[in-house]
């Protein structure tokens, strides 16, 4: 089902339209556009951990949704299972919430104009998203990837360390990832180790006095995305959902 809306209904009004949306009958989802949509992108936006609150509505997702419509990308931001209106329940690992981002993914492929897909995942969503992304690029169904606040530090291990062995697209798809350099779930050490072992095209962005949670400091994180999408993402040649040709990224 789906109805039109203008602005988030939590954050203010928006310059674009939004449409309520549900994702395969069970997820909660707003699916939002700058129209006419001239670059034929869209992105999957995922949420914060929701046993700690996180949801659809969350300042860091709703920041960068702004941010990419207004780059002419279109966007997908949903809640996960046992969030707001989204039918099932939450888990503490992020195991079966795999599924809720792969339903996403391939919902934003099915939309018109829609020719290539971003996943933009932050936090918990970082964790989650990255895991199940190598099989959506297998499938031609994913074509960049962004992290943000991607959580590997000490006590996160203890609950996302089953992702971690997927975390590598083995692609070559352009691939960001954004820390604060004080952020609260991973060092800046830890994630440098962490890029290292990840296929090119990448990109780290070390975010000087940014936590993770960027309160009243958003644009700290859409500056680098915006600045990744118009030089490495909206160049990216795909042909027929395959083969891409990404720039190269320092």
């Amino acid at each position: 089902m789906s109805s039109q809306s203008k602005g988030t209904g939590e954050g203010g009004p928006s310059p674009y339209d939004e449409r309520r949306v549900t994702i395969d009958d069970r997820l909660e989802a707003r699916v939002s556009a700058h129209p006419p949509s001239s670059t034929g992108w869209c992105a999957v936006l995922t949420h914060p951990h929701p046993k700690l609150g996180g949801d659809l509505h969350n300042n860091v997702v709703e920041a960068l949704r702004i941010t990419l419509n207004e780059l002419g990308v279109a966007t997908v931001r949903f809640n996960t299972r046992g969030v707001g209106k989204s039918l099932g329940s939450s888990t503490w690992t992020g195991t079966n919430e795999r599924e809720d981002v792969r339903a996403a993914v391939e919902f934003a492929n099915r939309m018109d104009g829609v020719n290539n897909v971003a996943l933009v995942a932050y936090s918990f969503g970082a964790a989650v998203g990255l895991s199940i992304s190598a099989d959506l690029v297998k499938e031609n169904k994913l074509h960049a990837v962004v992290c943000v606040g991607y959580p590997k530090g000490f006590f996160a291990q203890f609950i996302f360390s089953h992702h971690y062995p997927r975390i590598d697209p083995q692609s070559s798809i352009p691939k960001l990832f954004v820390i604060g350099d004080s952020d609260n779930f991973t060092s800046t050490s830890t994630m440098r180790a962490l890029v290292d072992k990840v296929t090119d095209p990448k990109q780290l962005v070390v975010i000087e006095g940014a936590d993770h949670f960027c309160f009243e400091q958003e644009d700290l994180i859409t500056l680098p995305v915006s600045e990744f999408f118009k030089s490495h993402v909206l160049t990216t040649k795909v042909s027929s959902r395959g083969s891409a040709s990404a720039s190269s990224l320092m």
